[in-house]
């Protein structure tokens, strides 16, 4: 159930373009848009996000790990549908994952710099690691 009783209406698209390169790599583009209506918040609204990822051909090695290199460029928008909402949300992010054995294993370095319409910005480096079984 939906906060107020209302209905809850949502839907969203995405499209997924991989191609393979010559040198064993791999160019993925991704784009998706999504629309929100009846939370009785402000997150009522619509986003999309456009990203653009080039995977080497072959293994590097980064110290002690070992593995694919993949550089990306994410862009993100969030607009909201609430009068009192005037703030569009949008974000630049820049990172590299460090793929291994396969999919299994990453390392990821990413810089966001988020915005919004009033002038805020925020910045942020963020390092992850993602290990999959």
């Amino acid at each position: 159930a939906v906060a107020g009783g209302d209905d809850y209406d949502g839907y969203s698209f995405d499209v997924l373009y991989e191609r393979p390169t010559d040198d064993g790599g791999a160019v993925t583009m991704e784009a998706a848009y999504y629309d929100f209506a009846g939370t009785q918040s402000s997150n009522d609204g619509n986003s999309y996000f456009l990203m653009v990822s080039r995977m080497s051909g072959s293994d590097v090695v980064v110290g002690p790990a070992s593995g694919r290199l993949v550089p990306y460029y994410r862009h993100q928008n969030f607009d909201r549908d609430a009068a009192l909402a005037t703030d569009r949300i949008r974000s630049n992010d820049f990172g590299v994952h460090l793929l291994m054995n396969g999919n299994n294993s990453r390392f990821t370095l990413e810089y966001s710099k988020s915005e919004l319409d009033s002038g805020d910005s925020s910045e942020d480096v963020r390092f992850g690691y993602q290990l999959q079984f």
